[in-house]
Parts: structure tokens; C-alpha cells; sequence
């Protein structure tokens, strides 16, 4: 209970720099001299987080809980992304002008790799600034990845135990780039170095 989530957010931190998590520092509580047990201090996903992390203006960041803003650059891409081949890679490009890819990669291996039971909108985010007009992946609530049994592909078709499989918009578009054979070799590329690396320690 205590490490899941913070082990996940930690195999971010150092193997998926694009990808935004939390880091943390445990604390062991006392109050009047009576001991209160071990707590993670962690940060909180804001937009100050993310222009923080990746030298945004605050003022141009937005964050999305659930499902992207359709109303942005970014929306609008994952919107054609959503109802287009992304093989074509004139349609691939288009789209990766909007969605960081790196951040979607990182969030896909750390999902797979923990199995994440509670793999579901309320608990997928999303970080934009008009900048850029760039959407990053962010991770978030994994304390139910390595939980029980799941199946490894819950980024792509979702939760086994929720009965949405397939279902959710970040689902659909997690595999319909993942059809472009370029972002399947990157994909590859960076899950070979993270396993080289933090993850396979």
C-alpha cells in the first residue's frame, strides 16, 4: 500500500523524463509525542507542477482530468487521431505535433508493467500549455497497479475488472498510435533502455 504507487512514479522520474509524475519524500508523523505512523509527502498535480517540470509560463498551462480538452490544438488532433489511420505518417505527424509522444510512451510501459487495476478516466491526466499547444500524458493514482490480477495491455483496451474494455477515448487513441511503425520502434527503443536501466534492477 504504501510503496505501488510510489515505485511506479519513481520508475517514471528516472526512465521517462517527458512523462509528468510526482515525486515524493516519506515522513514518519508524530503529534504531541504520539507516533502517527509513515506518510509520502507528495507533490500535487497542478499546472504550476508542470510549468515547474517542463519551463512553461503557468499562465499557459491547463490540466485535464478525464478526457482532453477538445477545444484546444491538442484536443483537435487527438479528436482526428481518434477517427484516422495513424500509420499514414502525414496523419502521424500532424498529430505528434500536439500529443508528446514520449509522455505517451512512458505512461503506457508504466501501465502495462504494473498491471494498473484502476486503469480509468477519472485517473488518467493531461497537461497542455498554448505555448506550444502541446499535450503530455500525465501519471497518476497507481496505488491499485500491482494489485490483484489484471491484464498487461489495460493502456491499450483498458481494465479487465471494470467491464470498459475498449471503451475509453485514451484507450483508442493509445492504439491508434500505436499502429504507426515508427512510434513502435521508439516505443521499443525506450522500453529496452528502462528495462537496461532503473526498471530492471
Amino acid at each position: 500500500t504504501y510503496l505501488r504507487d510510489i515505485l511506479i512514479h519513481d520508475m517514471a522520474m528516472q526512465c521517462f523524463p517527458n512523462l509528468p509524475c510526482l515525486d515524493y519524500k516519506f515522513v514518519i508523523l508524530y503529534i504531541d509525542g504520539q507516533y502517527w505512523g509513515i506518510y509520502a509527502i507528495r507533490e500535487a498535480f497542478s499546472a504550476t507542477h508542470y510549468a515547474n517540470h517542463f519551463g512553461y509560463d503557468v499562465d499557459t498551462v491547463s490540466s485535464w482530468k478525464c478526457l482532453w480538452d477538445r477545444n484546444t490544438p491538442a484536443g483537435q488532433a487527438c479528436e482526428f487521431a481518434l477517427n484516422n489511420d495513424l500509420p499514414n505518417e502525414e496523419n502521424f505527424t500532424y498529430v505528434s505535433q500536439h500529443l508528446e509522444m514520449d509522455s505517451l510512451i512512458g505512461w503506457t510501459i508504466l501501465q502495462a508493467w504494473c498491471a494498473n487495476y484502476d486503469c480509468n478516466p477519472s485517473n488518467v491526466r493531461y497537461f497542455y500549455s498554448s505555448e506550444d499547444e502541446m499535450m503530455h500524458f500525465g501519471l497518476s493514482d497507481l496505488d491499485l497497479g500491482m494489485f490483484t490480477h489484471d491484464l498487461f495491455d489495460v493502456p491499450l483496451y483498458g481494465s479487465v475488472n471494470d467491464g470498459m474494455r475498449n471503451n475509453y477515448d485514451f484507450n483508442i487513441l493509445a492504439r491508434k498510435v500505436f499502429a504507426n511503425r515508427g512510434y513502435q520502434l521508439r516505443m521499443a527503443q525506450q522500453h529496452g533502455d528502462a528495462f537496461r536501466g532503473a526498471m530492471g534492477d
